[in-house]
Order: structure tokens, then C-alpha cells, then sequence
């Protein structure tokens, strides 16, 4: 209402669902998400993502990053799971 703007008749919104991946191979899980987001990226263009652990926020970055180049992050996290030794 502040701003007038009806985001839902503006842009196209919607939800991709559950991403399929290996919850016992982290290695094939980080594969799995990126080649969806990959997907995703070059079927709309941008995505918006929030929450989700490293095994999520890692290939959200490589396909990010290998769809529209070098990109810059803004990263809040309330846990302090950002050492060098996590």
C-alpha cells in the first residue's frame, strides 16, 4: 500500500518445488541442486531463494555465478557457522 505496487499482477511468481538430491552424498547433492538452479536460471532468468544449509547456498552461487558471471552476495546469517573451521 505505501508504495502501490501489486508484485503478484507485476511479475511472475512462482514456486519450483522441492529440489531432488542426495541427502547421504553431499558431493552429488551440491551437483543436484546447481544443475536444477541451472535449469531454473535459464528457463526465467532469476530466482530468489532464502534459507536452506552450505549444501544449498554453495551450488545456488555456481549457477548464479555461471549463468550471469561474477556476482557479488549480501549474506545474513544468525549462526556462527561461517568459521574457518565449520
Amino acid at each position: 500500500p505505501a508504495y502501490a505496487t501489486e508484485p503478484y499482477t507485476e511479475l511472475h511468481v512462482s514456486d519450483a518445488g522441492v529440489v531432488a538430491c542426495n541427502p547421504f552424498n553431499i558431493e552429488e547433492a551440491v551437483g543436484q541442486v546447481q544443475t536444477t538452479v541451472t535449469d531454473l536460471l535459464e528457463n526465467v532468468g532469476s530466482i530468489i531463494s532464502l534459507g536452506g544449509d552450505h549444501t544449498i547456498a554453495l551450488p545456488l552461487l555456481r549457477a548464479v555465478n555461471h549463468y550471469h558471471g561474477q556476482v557479488a552476495l549480501v549474506h545474513f546469517d544468525a549462526h556462527l557457522d561461517t568459521w574457518d573451521t565449520y
